[in-house]
């Protein structure tokens, strides 16, 4: 149940960006919440997946496709 509302947030997002079938999709900030926004972008069919943090240890997940 920890992560129902940070999961919410996410897909509003994703859903907030319209149509993402085959588009590449930038994120800023990869933390918990922008971990779940690639997961939620990428169900939703976006082709290519751009994240960039001022942290390189938030960006080895996402990078690695975690």
């Amino acid at each position: 149940m920890a992560f129902a509302e940070p999961l919410a947030v996410a897909i509003h997002a994703a859903h907030e960006a319209g149509d993402l079938q085959g588009k590449r999709v930038f994120i800023s900030g990869v933390g918990p919440i922008g971990c779940l926004i690639v997961s939620a972008v990428k169900t939703l069919g976006a082709a290519e997946v751009a994240c960039a943090d001022i942290s390189a240890r938030a960006l080895s997940g996402p990078a690695d496709g975690r």
